[in-house]
């Protein structure tokens, strides 16, 4: 059974220091790891697709490999709304904060005309999934393992080793079939199993004569 690698939290603090507040990198990595989604969902998400108001985001489209946007996705469940936590919220904030700011003092032409949420800071311009590959280089000599991709489904093994339903994961993922999500993550949900055995001794202390 394949099992995909995740980053474990110790691994966090190391990962977002060299890439600070302002870094390209940054906002990026973390959308993936606060939401689970593809790089490319990540990297094509725009300013139309996030409200800030509610706490949730749009998944309409993807960032390829050479900066093109595009309304094609890898699965039909792919295309969702999910909801987004207080951390994220301020991240995003700051962020179209910073935006509005650079595009008052940009003297060439409009500043990230197509309003994406992830962009170069000094011009603008939208950020490739290529763009990226120096951080799995980065994520492979620091951890020995991991990429943009590792963030997902670290994101999606502690969703679950914190109780969340695999059904839930799934549909947040924008995976074809709970099934899928099972063959991935089944190493998890067999944990759960092996200690759930405990649960109704402890739920139901009857005494053993």
């Amino acid at each position: 059974m394949h099992r995909f690698k995740h980053l474990v939290a110790k691994n966090f603090t190391q990962m977002f220091f060299p890439k600070p507040p302002g870094h390209h990198y940054y906002l990026a990595i973390h959308i993936c790891l606060y939401t689970g989604l593809r790089i490319g969902e990540a990297l094509g998400l725009r300013w139309q697709d996030i409200d800030l108001k509610s706490g949730r985001l749009s998944v309409c489209g993807t960032m390829t490999e050479s900066g093109v946007w595009q309304a094609m996705l890898k699965t039909k469940r792919s295309f969702r709304t999910i909801p987004f936590g207080e951390k994220l919220h301020k991240f995003l904030k700051q962020e179209r904060k910073r935006q509005a700011g650079a595009s008052l003092t940009f003297a060439y032409g409009t500043y990230n005309a197509d309003g994406y949420v992830c962009v170069r800071p000094d011009s603008g311009r939208r950020v490739s999934t290529s763009d990226l590959r120096y951080f799995n280089d980065w994520c492979k000599t620091t951890f020995g393992h991991g990429s943009t991709h590792s963030l997902r489904h670290t994101h999606a093994t502690m969703l679950l080793e914190a109780g969340e339903s695999l059904e839930a994961v799934s549909k947040r993922l924008g995976y074809s079939s709970i099934v899928t999500t099972s063959k991935y993550y089944s190493h998890i949900t067999e944990k759960g199993n092996s200690q759930m055995k405990n649960t109704p001794d402890n739920l139901f202390p009857a005494k053993c004569e």
